[in-house]
Formats: structure tokens, sequence, C-alpha cells
């Protein structure tokens, strides 16, 4: 079993903490038990602040301004304030740190410090899956709800398109986008895979072909004026 236990050098199940939130990776075996292959802390170093509360994962619908974008709420982390799954949520950025949660991938490292040294929302879109901790005590009541943080952390997104034309191994294109994406102008997005890429469904990226349906999971990245780039982690053929 791999397991991704940050900052815990025992590699075992001492890593895990009474009320941590984890991220599990796992397999149905013949008998309908599930086998884990992946062990992640989603809230390891929930300390920035000294302070275990107030975090949020979600997918970003709106960019808004320079300091202002609106997701979705699809997870909390730890108890948040006026906060609820599914709750549209507007996010001020106020001198904010950004990170990329690699979670094992090889991610360019263009892409990854052109990410992280954003100061402002110019590296963040529609589709992308992040999480939020907040920097002012939890959210504000009303409508919209309303966050400030000092943190967003990029997390691996989940979505379904088509293969746009011919492989060129290691990467592909998609098209048939979500509407998230096509009502932000996104029509096609750049898949670059590796041999992290875990490909299910079929045998690999050679197996793959024009119009052929697929799931994806990886970290989303925008690349200036061309097609965003997601960095696969999964691929599966529908």
């Amino acid at each position: 079993m791999q397991r991704d236990w940050i900052g815990c050098a025992a590699d075992n199940f001492s890593c895990i903490q009474n009320g941590a939130v984890v991220d599990v990776d796992s397999e149905v075996m013949n008998g309908g038990a599930f086998i884990a292959k992946k062990i992640e802390a989603e809230n390891d170093d929930n300390n920035d602040n000294n302070d275990a509360q107030n975090e949020v994962e979600g997918i970003l619908f709106k960019v808004d301004d320079a300091t202002h974008f609106e997701l979705v709420v699809l997870d909390e982390l730890s108890a948040t304030n006026n906060v609820a799954l599914g709750n549209p949520v507007v996010i001020t950025l106020t001198n904010p740190q950004f990170q990329v949660d690699a979670n094992g991938l090889n991610v360019p490292s263009a892409l990854q410090g052109t990410f992280e040294g954003a100061t402002d929302t110019s590296q963040l879109m529609p589709g992308q899956d992040v999480q939020i901790q907040s920097s002012s005590g939890g959210s504000s009541m009303g409508s919209p709800i309303t966050m400030t943080t000092n943190r967003v952390r990029l997390r691996p997104t989940q979505f379904t398109a088509n293969v746009s034309g011919a492989p060129a191994p290691p990467n592909f294109t998609v098209a048939n986008l979500p509407g998230l994406f096509t009502s932000a102008g996104v029509s096609s997005i750049l898949v670059q895979t590796s041999s992290q890429t875990n490909f299910q469904g079929g045998v690999g990226i050679s197996s793959l072909a024009d119009q052929n349906q697929v799931s994806l999971r990886g970290l989303l990245f925008k690349n200036g004026s061309d097609a965003p780039i997601l960095i696969a982690d999964k691929v599966r053929r529908r």
C-alpha cells in the first residue's frame, strides 16, 4: 500500500489521528472489501494559523476580478461557520499564498512556479478544484456568503470529456467539455500524461482514439492564451 502522510516518518497507521480528514484511493476486491492504495492527509498543515478550523474545498466557477472569485463548496475539511456543502461562496484574497498539492505528480516547474508565484486571481479559472483556509475566522452570513483567505491550494479536478483528434503521446486533447468550462470560453484542454498516470479501462494512451469519452482527474492549470493544461493523475476510457 502506498501512503502519503506529509511530515509523518512512521509511514503506517500511527499517522492517523482522531478527527483527521483523509483522502483515500481504494480498489474493491472480489469479496467486496476495499483495499487502500493511497492515503493522504487533506488538512495536514491546518496549523498554518495554528487553528484547525475554517477550511473548505470547492469547485471554482467564476473569477470576478483580481481579488475575488466564487466557488461551490464540495467539502468542509473542518468546521466552518455559516457554510454548508453546496453553498456558493465569494472568496476575497488578502496577501494570498498559492500552493499546488502535487500528490506525487511531477508537475512541470514552469506551471507550478507560475501558479505558486501568483499574487491575485490571474492563475485561477473555472473548473479548478481549490482548498481555501479562512484568514478571518470563518465566513459571513448573508447572500452571498463571503470568506476571506490568505491561502489557495490547487487540488485535483475531475471531469468527463471527449478525445479530440489523434493523441500525440504522451499527450492528447479533449473537447466537448462540461458547461462549466465552455461558459468561460474554454473549448479544449491539453491532457499531459506520464508514467505516473493511472490508466483505467484501457492499456494506456495508445488505446485512445478521436471521440473516445474519457473521465479525467488531475491538476488543472491556466496556460496563458493557449488551452489550459491538465496534469493527469487518472484517465478512464468510458
